[in-house]
């Protein structure tokens, strides 16, 4: 799996947009209410929405990483703006850390992927050409919108287990 490879090997990459993983200080702005058209525009303004920190939900057995932000109805949105100084020049990965839910991913306004759940909460997707053609040095956004549906509910806590988190990762040296 690439994600092992990766982060068994920590000195072969870095953190373009961080996940909650790697910080428990990540900060989005999120809604649990359909926010309507044009939410994932980078000119859309989220000043009333809630600052939440990074992942959402409940992770079941995967209890990796640090407490993150509730999570607790069908969808979620997600914003997040970051920078970059100088435009990556290794292999990109999306770094989806994900639960029970189908993610829709917006990178700068523009649309660059939807995802299924998988058997692993943690996956590493190749979107090397596709993100080298949506980052820019300065302000880039992040958006996300994902949706679950009756995901199991966690007998001990009685929370749906449902979960969210993305970055993104650069190759900078080693297998590309």
């Amino acid at each position: 799996m690439v994600a092992e490879m990766l982060y068994n090997q920590s000195e072969v990459f870095r953190f373009i947009l961080p996940s909650g993983e790697q910080h428990d200080s990540i900060l989005w702005k999120y809604s649990l209410e359909p926010p309507g058209p044009g939410w994932h525009a980078e000119d859309y303004i989220d000043t009333l929405w809630e600052v939440g920190v990074a992942g959402f939900g409940h992770r079941g057995r995967y209890r990796l990483f640090g407490n993150g932000s509730q999570w607790d109805t069908t969808g979620i949105w997600l914003r997040r703006d970051f920078e970059i100084d100088q435009l990556p020049e290794g292999k990109l990965y999306l770094n989806i850390l994900s639960y029970n839910a189908v993610s829709t991913v917006y990178v700068n306004g523009r649309k660059l992927g939807v995802f299924s759940p998988t058997k692993n909460i943690h996956e590493m997707i190749d979107f090397n050409t596709d993100l080298q053609q949506l980052l820019r040095i300065g302000r880039n956004d992040i958006a996300v919108h994902s949706y679950s549906k009756d995901p199991p509910v966690d007998r001990n806590s009685r929370l749906k287990q449902q979960y969210i988190d993305v970055g993104i990762i650069e190759v900078v040296k080693g297998d590309q």
